[in-house]
């Protein structure tokens, strides 16, 4: 029985898990198995699937989920996993061959640790660029584990299985968009932690038209994830310790952060959603300061993809705006004061000054130490047909 489960929820990705499972089996020091969920796909994920299970008979499971959502096709392939640790990998994404081996010593090292998580290439749609690296060493109390997810991509994470059930598992019965969010709160509020290891072990494609930059989507995985948190999770059931539950300031807060963000990523990507997130505003706090951040940030997440900063806020988004502080009994100079910090936000972030071209000077470090890396370019040839 392998000792590593990875996990790979798949959707019309075919052309992506070529890669991905390569590097699964390019792995150095490590028995693993990989478990294709294949969502309903109608390109060529089957075939693909199927060549590997020929070269791997006893090392690549499938299971047909039929189209039920990228997270219960994670839990769903999380049934099937036989290893005692999991590793969750998008089939656009891929594993630096010594990820496995690097993150089981790490645990070795920590045997109270939930998880070792390794830092991640941020790479462009054809993976061959580093856009940045994504550092994820930082594991925040409760509930500043709200603020922003600890694990911005889960390819590098190494999951000890037997914790990951005790809290309930890996993945969602809900909709996508913060599985891997909620499952770092579930850690939390349980008093778990995960250990950082200090290398990029795994490549994270950023592409324009991801799931994370739909704005309406992600906004309501993000509100289903809090509104778990102002109640006792059944999920934590077995937990020793458990967090207490969010008030309503602090739910409010979080809340209405999440919503600028997603206006901040529908002004760069979709500024016809943002209407849709008129009737989501709320609570009595007026924080203006965050919420500008959270939409400068909503913008830098979609830049992330290639999809261009807007200087200005585009009209329908500042409708939508106006209309929830309407609503909400805001005075409209302070709306419209609002909108020039918002905009000042997203100069500040994207401004061609100092902090710019520091970014740019780091992005292009990465790409060079991504290029010399240990796995440069395509990682081995998936097996003959």
């Amino acid at each position: 029985m392998a000792e590593i489960s990875v996990l790979i929820p798949c959707r019309q990705h075919g052309h992506f898990l070529d890669d991905a499972l390569a590097s699964v089996f390019a792995q150095t020091g490590a028995d693993l198995e990989a478990v294709v969920a294949n969502d309903g796909s109608t390109d060529n994920t089957e075939a693909v699937v199927r060549r590997w299970q020929r070269a791997f008979p006893d090392r690549v499971l499938t299971v047909n989920t039929g189209g039920i959502g990228q997270a219960r096709a994670r839990r769903r392939a999380a049934d099937l996993a036989r290893g005692a640790y999991w590793i969750t990998l998008d089939a656009d994404d891929r594993l630096e061959p010594a990820m496995a081996e690097t993150c089981r010593r790490v645990l070795a090292r920590h045997p109270q640790a939930a998880a070792a998580a390794a830092d991640v290439w941020m790479t462009d749609a054809d993976g061959q660029r580093a856009i940045q690296v994504l550092k994820q060493r930082r594991w925040p109390g409760w509930p500043e584990v709200l603020d922003a997810c600890p694990i911005g991509n889960w390819s590098s994470v190494l999951i000890r299985a037997d914790v990951a059930r005790r809290v309930g598992g890996i993945g969602l019965e809900g909709e996508a968009g913060a599985e891997d969010w909620d499952f770092a709160v579930r850690l939390v509020r349980a008093g778990l932690s995960i250990v950082g290891v200090g290398a990029a072990l795994a490549r994270y494609r950023q592409c324009p038209d991801s799931h994370s930059r739909d704005p309406v989507p992600a906004f309501r995985a993000k509100v289903a994830m809090l509104e778990r948190c102002r109640t006792d999770d059944p999920r934590l059931a077995a937990a020793v310790a458990v967090q207490p539950v969010l008030d309503e300031a602090a739910y409010w807060h979080y809340r209405n952060r999440y919503l600028f963000f997603a206006w901040g990523l529908a002004a760069a990507a979709a500024p016809a959603a943002a209407d849709a997130l008129v009737n989501a505003f709320g609570g009595r706090a007026r924080e203006w300061d965050g919420w500008a951040s959270a939409y400068a940030h909503g913008v830098a997440h979609a830049g992330h993809g290639g999809i261009p900063p807007p200087r200005v806020v585009p009209p329908e988004v500042r409708a939508a705006v106006t209309e929830a502080l309407r609503r909400a009994a805001c005075p409209a100079e302070a709306a419209e004061r609002f909108f020039v910090q918002v905009e000042r936000a997203v100069w500040k972030r994207h401004f061609r000054g100092p902090r710019y071209w520091r970014r740019r000077l780091d992005a292009w470090l990465a790409t060079r130490r991504f290029r010399r890396g240990p796995a440069p370019g395509r990682p081995p040839a998936s097996p003959a047909t």
